[in-house]
């Protein structure tokens, strides 16, 4: 049996074009280079090396998000979202839907991410009023007010998109926000 399994190992070696050697418990090994547990580790290493900085580019190119808050951000945001707001109550109340005048009255939330450029990013709905037609209307006044204008310098230098959280109220005929 010995011998067989010397036969069997070089032609082993032979197909394989590796070589082999046993350990002190019989087992076969290849010793191909590069196939050894160091250089295996090696390799794995390096693959998730770039792989995190595949992660860190990638994360690195995204749009960088200031979520306003009028009591933590800083002034140069909160003069840009004073206008924001006036500019969108100021095209609220020269549309306001006919079909709410005096009939539907609510409050809903809305997250409005606004762009450096001054475009709309996205809306989101964050508690709608209960309402389909009054959170339709606030869609609706809000995509009628864009463009906003751009953002400062100081602006830009911290921030690629601006998320602003508002209340809307509609009342009468009136609309207004609110934190």
């Amino acid at each position: 049996s010995q011998e067989r399994l010397k036969e069997l190992e070089a032609l082993q070696r032979n197909l394989a074009g590796a070589e082999l050697r046993t350990t002190p418990q019989n087992e076969l090994l290849d010793t191909r280079p590069g196939n050894d547990p160091k250089s295996q580790r090696a390799l794995e290493i390096k693959r998730l090396q770039a792989q995190i900085a595949d992660n860190i580019k990638s994360y690195n190119e995204r749009p960088r998000k200031h979520f306003f808050s009028p009591r933590t951000s800083p002034y140069a945001f909160a003069i840009y979202e004073e206008a924001w707001r006036a500019k969108v109550e100021q095209v609220g109340n020269a549309n306001y839907p006919d079909e709410l005048k005096g009939r539907i009255y609510g409050k809903l939330r809305l997250t409005a991410y606004v762009r450096a450029d001054g475009t709309l990013e996205d809306v989101e709905v964050d508690r709608s009023s209960g309402s389909a037609v009054l959170d339709r209307a606030a869609l609706r006044i809000l995509r009628m007010s864009t463009p906003f204008p751009p953002f400062p310098s100081e602006m830009r230098q911290k921030a690629d998109i601006l998320a602003i959280t508002r209340t809307w109220v509609f009342s009468r005929d009136t609309i207004s926000t609110e934190y």
